[in-house]
């Protein structure tokens, strides 16, 4: 479980609000007093909402706009009883609910990619491309679905956000319609038909497939090119399958609900704002909804953990779930998720679109040089703030970050299914409970000492650089909690009746501990209730072996998910000191634009790429594909550990580095002294 500041908006995005509106709850009670005269300033709201016509003076040229507070209901249907719901804190609520299942998608897919990939014949950097295919829709909407959302129905858009949402976790789910590509298609209902399908993986009379070493190493260099062993390199990535219909559907989903996810957070913080009567609470009723989105993703895990128990077609089998051809039910999760998503919307469209009386007062003639004057103002703050070094080192270290994590959170789960041989239901109980805790007490504690401490750049800047080389240290332990590579035994000189097809690759395990390549170089003519007998190549014993790889005795699965949750909790803890360090670093005027720009270059060059370029690390440890698709059998355990965590570790370092320089532009060249001072004044 890698640790992580600033992850995809496809995973966490609900941790902690990343747009321009939320700056405010931010800065709030960590010593700005200049805050606060802000707040009275910009966020008072009129303490009473009494119901005024609509007027305009056209002999002045001049909107005097009176909008009166709504009615709760759907149109002409806004009955009395419906109007003891129009309240800000019950809409903070229902949208929160709302808002937990958006956030339960992407960890939704993270938890059930190896199913994925046997399902739909994918490899690990096919599915790291879904992952960055919601980044691309989140970019292409971000600004300007913020900007035209602010004058829209906000309820209605919220609510419409959140169905097209669950409505693209649904079709997600349609992929389930396609043909499994893993090597054994589950027979009809019997169990004899299940067994008939599994005869290619018996021994029959006929010549001789060996191999010439006595043992064989799944991390020799040339495991794939031993006598009579099928050459793997025809199978790789390049040479994969061509891609189902399905795949392109996930990404056209995912870019969608990347478009219509964009949005949400800017116009719920909007909202809120603008309807509250004391803005010294908006902070707590934005806190209260952000805290229950960040149960989405553990949530999610658990939800994943049970469908990863059922077979795909929900049929009664007696395959283990370590077995290779194992594909869970993946698409039930989906589903779960889209329509709870959709249900839990439905209360939001339902509010007003002002719960109390909005005031606008502008000239007309004014309204067109006004939004030419924003975008000039749009394009001035942004030369402002770069023409800034510690914003631009703040923006290289965020992008680092979140390239760091985004990768390393997306495959963690497959990482620990790889390297200790647990099926997806053991990895997702054992990490979805912890997370839950490990998630909201850092992100919790690491606003609460930044409130207490008054920290401002200089203590933000030290904070992320006690914090990162914290992880860097951590983190080495990664590399001593591993297993050894699987090792295989080669065929006996008796089995040279046996007609071993190359293709028929099923890793099974003998009761003497032993792992086999297929049953068939294990000798076995007879099957039974998925179990494989009478192996003449097992000497002792019952002469028997399952499906799946023998327990290698690796003791280190408990130290890893301890370790990672702790490490979880640190970077969580950086999460407010972050934002507090992003607009630190520039003037208050440009606060606002240096918030977007901050998530945008995140997003564009951390979050995006790095699922698809640790999907191709990955990839890369491979030792055997799929004859019958694009997915891995076999991998590296101990290339996929180094080359995994490695990449993290030598741009950890980078990430150091850079806080190093700017902490010394802070305390030895005085870069932005000046403006830290007057923030505290």
């Amino acid at each position: 479980m890698a640790p992580t500041q600033q992850t995809t908006h496809f995973q966490q995005e609900a941790l902690v609000p990343e747009f321009p509106e939320t700056q405010r709850m931010l800065l709030k009670g960590t010593g700005d007093k200049d805050n606060e005269k802000y707040d009275k300033q910009v966020f008072s709201r009129p303490e009473n909402a009494e119901r005024e016509e609509l007027y305009a003076d056209e002999n002045l040229h001049t909107d005097v706009t009176h909008i009166e507070h709504g009615r709760c209901g759907i149109g002409q249907c806004t009955p009395k009883w419906a109007q003891k719901f129009a309240s800000l804190p019950l809409f903070v609520i229902t949208y929160g609910v709302a808002g937990l299942w958006m956030s339960a998608q992407g960890p939704m897919l993270g938890s059930q990619i190896t199913s994925i990939e046997r399902h739909l014949g994918l490899s690990t950097s096919n599915t790291g491309l879904i992952l960055s295919a919601n980044d691309i829709g989140y970019l292409f909407a971000v600004v300007v679905g913020s900007y035209l959302g602010k004058h829209m129905h906000i309820p209605r858009t919220l609510c419409f956000s959140a169905v097209i949402f669950g409505l693209t976790s649904v079709v997600m789910a349609l992929g389930k319609l396609t043909e499994v590509r893993a090597e054994l298609v589950i027979g009809q209902n019997s169990s004899s038909s299940e067994e008939n399908s599994q005869q290619q993986y018996l021994c029959s009379p006929s010549t001789t497939w060996g191999m010439n070493s006595s043992s064989w190493d799944a991390s020799s260099s040339n495991a794939t090119k031993l006598d009579g062993f099928p050459n793997n390199e025809s199978n790789s990535v390049s040479s994969s399958p061509a891609l189902t219909w399905a795949f392109w559907l996930m990404i056209v989903a995912a870019v969608v609900g990347g478009v219509v996810k964009s949005y949400r957070l800017p116009l719920f913080t909007y909202y809120v704002e603008s309807n509250v009567k004391d803005s010294s609470s908006s902070a707590l009723l934005l806190g209260t909804s952000f805290s229950a989105m960040v149960f989405g993703p553990p949530l999610a895990i658990l939800i994943g953990a049970y469908v990863s128990s059922l077979h795909v077609d929900l049929k009664e089998t007696n395959m283990s779930q370590l077995d290779q051809r194992w594909v869970g039910a993946w698409w039930m999760g989906f589903l779960v998720v889209g329509v709870a998503c959709i249900v839990s919307a439905l209360p939001v469209m339902c509010f007003p679109r002002h719960l109390i009386q909005q005031d606008s007062k502008k000239p007309k003639s004014v309204k067109k040089n006004s939004t030419r004057q924003m975008i000039a103002d749009l394009f001035s703050s942004l030369k402002r703030i770069l023409k800034r070094p510690l914003y631009v080192l703040t923006l290289f270290t965020g992008v680092v970050e979140a390239f760091i994590g985004s990768g390393a959170f997306a495959f963690s789960q497959k990482y620990m299914e790889v390297q200790f041989n647990k099926s997806p239901q053991q990895v997702s109980m054992a990490i979805g409970i912890p997370i839950i805790f490990t998630l909201a007490s850092g992100t919790f504690l690491g606003g609460l000492i930044t409130t207490r401490l008054k920290m401002g750049l200089r203590g933000c800047i030290i904070a992320g650089l006690l914090r990162s080389s914290a992880l860097l240290a951590i983190q080495c332990l990664y590399f001593v909690f591993g297993c050894n590579n699987t090792q295989f035994a080669e065929p006996t000189p008796s089995l040279d009746s046996c007609q071993c097809d190359p293709e028929s690759l099923l890793f099974v395990c003998g009761d003497n501990q032993v792992n086999y390549l297929s049953p068939c170089v294990a000798g076995c003519t007879n099957i039974t209730q998925n179990v494989f007998t009478n192996c003449s190549g097992i000497e002792s014993g019952l002469q028997q072996v399952r499906p799946g790889l023998c327990d290698d005795g690796c003791p280190y699965f408990i130290y890893f998910v301890a370790t990672g949750c702790f490490l979880a909790f640190l970077s969580c803890l950086g999460i407010i000191p972050g934002y507090i360090q992003i607009v630190r670093t520039v003037d208050k005027t440009d606060q606002a634009i240096a918030m977007g720009a901050s998530a945008f270059c995140a997003t564009l060059l951390g979050t995006l790429p790095s699922p698809v370029v640790f999907g191709k690390i990955i990839d890369s440890t491979c030792q055997i594909w799929s004859p019958v698709g694009g997915y891995c059998l076999l991998y590296d355990k101990e290339s996929f550990r180094f080359w995994f965590f490695g990449v993290g570790q030598i741009i950890r370092i980078g990430h150091v580095i850079l806080i190093s320089v700017l902490l010394w532009l802070v305390v030895i060249k005085k870069i932005g002294s000046a403006n830290t001072e007057n923030e505290k004044e």
